[in-house]
């Protein structure tokens, strides 16, 4: 599921994964809940969010609907409230704070001007 991404499928269920795997939806459901602590539900929220995270980084200026659906989401509603739910704050909160951390990493990157 990770390896081949198959998280990015916004129709992707538990029993997509199960007959990919060649077993059933309750033994790949234990394994999620005893490998990560979470349901599958969680589990592929949390690895859409993940990629979400470095997609903002490498495209953003890309309107959130964009975002949302790259990374397997059916609305960008949807991928605003989980990516809120994940990180505690809004895909562009998440990414000023990002930007303003890297400035503070490195100073010498400042643009001119700016102190």
């Amino acid at each position: 599921m990770i390896d081949q991404q198959l998280f990015l499928q916004p129709s992707l269920t538990l029993e997509d994964v199960a007959k990919r795997m060649g077993t059933n939806k309750t033994y790949v459901s234990k394994l999620v809940n005893n490998t990560y602590n979470q349901g599958f539900p969680e589990l592929l929220n949390t690895l859409r969010i993940d990629y979400a995270e470095q997609y903002l980084l490498n495209h953003r200026e890309a309107k959130q609907k964009d975002v949302a659906a790259a990374c397997g989401f059916l609305s960008a509603s949807a991928f605003n409230s989980t990516f809120k739910k994940v990180t505690g704050l809004t895909p562009k909160m998440w990414l000023n704070s990002y930007s303003l951390q890297a400035l503070r990493a490195y100073p010498e990157r400042r643009p001119e001007g700016d102190e």
